[in-house]
């Protein structure tokens, strides 16, 4: 899925500057979104497990 992403956006017609910035304003593409989710995810879950864990 990934490869077929780098893949589709390598072939895909060059954007220039002005309609990257709109795509990132619209949230037609969020560059980071994904990977942040993935962070407070874990964040949260080392934090449950600290308190859960007896040797604070």
């Amino acid at each position: 899925m990934i490869g077929r992403k780098i893949v589709d956006t390598y072939l895909a017609p060059d954007k220039s500057f002005l309609e990257l910035r709109e795509m990132l304003a619209d949230g037609s593409i969020d560059i980071l979104g994904k990977f942040s989710d993935v962070c407070r995810a874990e964040f949260e879950s080392l934090r449950a497990h600290r308190r859960e864990s007896p040797l604070r």
